[in-house]
C-alpha cells in the first residue's frame, strides 16, 4: 500500500426498522513512514483514516514491527464543521 491509496472502499447496506440506508466507509492510507512519539518511545508508522462519509471516526498509527501504537478517535464535526476529538489511545509500554 503506498501513501494516500484507497485500501478499503465499498457501499454497505444496513436495515433498521425495515429501512435501509447505505454508508460510505472508506480506510484511507494517509502515509507510510512517520514517526510517532507515545509515553513507551518514538516509533516509525504508517497512518491511516477510517471512517463513514467525509467524517474520519478513526485515525490509527501502526508500526509494523510492534502493532497499534496510538489511536485517536473522532465524533462528528461541531456546528462550525470542524472535526472534533473524543479520545485518544497511546501504547505505554512494552513488556
Amino acid at each position: 500500500v503506498k501513501k494516500n491509496d484507497t485500501a478499503f472502499k465499498n457501499m454497505v447496506p444496513a436495515k433498521l426498522h425495515d429501512s435501509s440506508f447505505n454508508a460510505l466507509m472508506t480506510i484511507f492510507i494517509k502515509d507510510t513512514d512517520q514517526n510517532i512519539t507515545v509515553p513507551s518511545g518514538t516509533y516509525s508508522c504508517f497512518v491511516y483514516q477510517f471512517g463513514i462519509d467525509d467524517v474520519p471516526g478513526e485515525i490509527g498509527y501502526i508500526s509494523t514491527a510492534i502493532g497499534p501504537i496510538r489511536k485517536e478517535f473522532y465524533g462528528g464535526k461541531s456546528n462550525a464543521g470542524e472535526l472534533y476529538l473524543e479520545s485518544i489511545r497511546e501504547l505505554i509500554s512494552i513488556k
